[in-house]
């Protein structure tokens, strides 16, 4: 494939990205095709996860299920002070609920059953899925959306990295802390400050390397007073490719997408050996809270 072919579609995939996301099913079901997929990806791991240490009543789950789907929308609005997208967006609630009942309380359990036929396929293709969904959002919504905001707020890099990093995997924070995927919910050290996460991690990469290639800050710029301050934007310019947003956008969303898709392979194996009747299960509890802290 030559070059110029290549840049073309790079072109075509760069402007399409956005408008993939959007699609909806059909104009008579304006749900998005994306929000019903990653609907069913946090539904199918929820269902896993609870599969392993145990079914909760019916409201609690479809509470966790939407608390680790909009999670990050939740905390990234209430630092913002704008409103909730999930009150917003009048399908989102429904789609949620809808497909988790689905995934989660189908006659003969046949939705669940055929995602485990498929897998590790469908594991990746869901998660890669949510890899670009992620990578989009965090940059275009998350960053952006404090760029947008009046008032010194639209210039601070620190705004811009943890809103990015929040609203990309907020809801495992909360899960982390308040644990309510448990029949009784309790507050703990979140184990993001102990170890290294594998979602914060990948979602704050994609932050950081979109407000840096896009040349969206600069500490020459913003702290022209600061000792190094060209040293350091000089070091960024020769480490970091200069790109337009929907470039960079582009390249977050590939980055998320296959980080989570290679994850969930290791996911795939892991829950076949949790599920296995020759596992205690008292060892199995041990795993699948070492597991939640990498979520």
């Amino acid at each position: 494939m030559s070059a110029s072919v290549m840049s073309e579609y790079l072109a075509r995939a760069e402007q399409n990205y956005p408008v993939y996301l959007a699609a909806e099913w059909s104009p008579s079901f304006p749900v998005a095709i994306a929000m019903t997929l990653h609907a069913l990806r946090v539904s199918y791991e929820v269902r896993k996860m609870l599969n392993c240490s145990g079914r909760l009543p019916t409201a609690q789950e479809i509470f966790a299920l939407l608390t680790l789907s909009f999670g990050g929308g939740i905390l990234s609005a209430l630092m913002l002070g704008k409103p909730q997208p999930w009150l917003v967006n009048n399908g989102m609630i429904p789609t949620y609920t809808l497909v988790y009942l689905a995934v989660g309380f189908c006659p003969q359990d046949w939705v669940f059953r055929i995602l485990r036929m498929l897998s590790p396929a469908s594991d990746v293709f869901l998660a890669a899925v949510d890899g670009a969904i992620r990578g989009y959002g965090v940059t275009a919504t998350g960053v952006e959306m404090v760029r947008d905001m009046e008032g010194p707020i639209s210039e601070s890099l620190t705004a811009m990295i943890i809103i990015g990093t929040v609203l990309g995997c907020g809801g495992g924070i909360i899960e982390d802390v308040i644990q309510f995927s448990k029949r009784s919910w309790n507050f703990r050290t979140p184990t993001l400050l102990q170890r290294p996460n594998f979602d914060i991690g990948i979602t704050f990469s994609s932050v950081l390397f979109y407000i840096f290639s896009t040349r969206t800050w600069s500490f020459a710029a913003q702290h022209p007073g600061l000792i190094g301050a060209e040293w350091i934007d000089g070091l960024i310019e020769l480490l970091v490719p200069h790109l337009t947003p929907e470039t960079a956008r582009g390249v977050c969303g590939l980055f998320c997408a296959g980080s989570l898709a290679y994850k969930a392979v290791g996911d795939h194996v892991r829950y076949n050996r949790l599920m296995s009747p020759a596992m205690p299960n008292t060892q199995k509890t041990e795993v699948v809270e070492e597991t939640k802290k990498d979520q």
